[in-house]
């Protein structure tokens, strides 16, 4: 199959999503969308100024797609079990020509579901820290520069580019055997019972510490007691939590950076996903956010200093 790339500024990538029916989104370093209203562009692409906004990003190098109710990715973040997981995608869910090469061997699969994804899965870990299962209410990166290794964005199809045409179609059960023929083929999970998203002991941690030190000082403490093999994991877990409890972005910044200070993971990459996992829960249909996310924009009124960098100078 052959691979093609879209052009590499937002400018030029814009147009060539609109064309076909995708919601193009300018994207910053981590991946995270750069307009805090970018919801609003998925649910009502009739109303945004497309001129104006491509003009705005024009050279934003990054280019996105917001994900609609039928979309389902699976977004597979195992290196060393990359082509297991994708045989086991295409044996159980379908073999796919929507392939999106980012770092690879990680790749992501897309498909159809014309249902759309539940919000409640029973039984369903939606992500698996090797792999996730993306929807609406989150977007991917389809062009540009990956911001670690430099390599375009690249789609394999035999037809042109994938979101040109339908992805095969799969539903819940086909899913849940999916799910099922992942977790055999990963580690014994070290995770609490299904439906307990923190990993096993730092659940019951977290509780028993916020009315002691309060939740900003309990996320911290969690943070540090973060094993090695559960960080990603943990982010997306510890921060959807604070979220919840009414956390700001301020607070839950402060807290993340204090606790994660001994971690041991490239420069830059706590920081890149954090902006990226706030991003996504805010703009999540439970968890909408009451104010601006503080995540740094760009556009047409320039660059905002994020909360991280405020942090940092203080």
């Amino acid at each position: 199959m052959t691979e093609h790339r879209l052009p590499d500024t937002f400018g030029q990538a814009a147009p060539i999503l609109i064309e076909v029916g995708r919601v193009p989104l300018p994207l910053k370093e981590s991946k995270a969308p750069a307009p805090h209203d970018w919801a609003r562009w998925r649910d009502h692409p009739e109303t945004v100024d497309w001129p104006e906004i491509i003009a705005a990003y024009a050279e934003t190098p990054l280019t996105g797609m917001a994900l609609v109710e039928t979309d389902l990715v699976v977004d597979i973040d195992d290196e060393d079990r990359a082509d297991e997981i994708a045989a086991i995608a295409f044996d159980v869910l379908g073999p796919t020509e929507a392939i999106r090469w980012g770092r690879r061997p990680r790749r992501q699969l897309f498909y159809s579901m014309p249902q759309g994804l539940p919000k409640h899965l029973p039984g369903i870990t939606r992500n698996l820290a090797a792999v996730q299962l993306m929807t609406v209410g989150q977007q991917v990166a389809v062009a540009g520069p990956h911001p670690k290794t430099g390599e375009a964005f690249a789609w394999v199809s035999e037809n042109g580019l994938p979101w040109a045409t339908t992805p095969p179609e799969t539903d819940v059960n086909a899913l849940s055997r999916f799910h099922d023929a992942v977790r055999a083929l990963l580690p014994a999970p070290t995770h609490a019972a299904p439906g307990n998203n923190l990993p096993a002991g730092l659940t019951s941690f977290y509780r028993q510490r916020c009315p002691v030190v309060g939740p900003v000082r309990a996320l911290q403490e969690a943070f540090i007691r973060v094993e090695e093999g559960e960080r990603h994991y943990s982010l997306v877990a510890l921060i959807g939590s604070a979220i919840t409890r009414g956390l700001s972005d301020e607070e839950i910044v402060g807290a993340v950076w204090i606790g994660t200070a001994g971690w041991t993971w490239p420069e830059g990459e706590v920081e890149s996903e954090m902006e990226r996992i706030l991003s996504d829960l805010r703009t999540k249909d439970a968890l909408r956010p009451t104010k601006a996310s503080g995540i740094v924009i760009t556009g047409p009124r320039g660059p905002k200093t994020s909360l991280l960098e405020r942090r940092r100078r203080r």
